[in-house]
């Protein structure tokens, strides 16, 4: 019988960030709502990280109203919300990177 390592049982499965969107706006799809992702301000940084728009990186709208119903929407939380993600997997923007 072969023995599962500390580090086998622990580790997760990084989803990407793009996959956790398109997982998110498949179910959002039946109540006409989705997640969009906005673009950095041309040429702003602040401590040499790029500049959000005031509806923050990511956003929630309602294609029949059109309008935004959520401003910085955390997609981790959403999918947590919507049950999107399994215990074995992590957005891959939350893993740290190793210096």
């Amino acid at each position: 019988m072969r023995r599962k390592s500390a580090s086998a049982s622990e580790s997760k499965i990084q989803v990407p960030e793009r996959a956790l969107i398109q997982r998110i706006n498949r179910a959002l799809a039946l109540r006409g709502e989705k997640i969009l992702r906005s673009r950095p301000l041309r040429g702003k940084t602040f401590r040499g990280k790029p500049v959000y728009p005031p509806v923050g990186r990511f956003y929630r709208v309602s294609a029949k109203e059109r309008a935004i119903l959520a401003r910085d929407v955390d997609l981790v939380a959403v999918a947590h919300e919507l049950e999107l993600l399994h215990p074995w997997e992590v957005c891959e923007a939350q893993v740290p990177t190793e210096a």
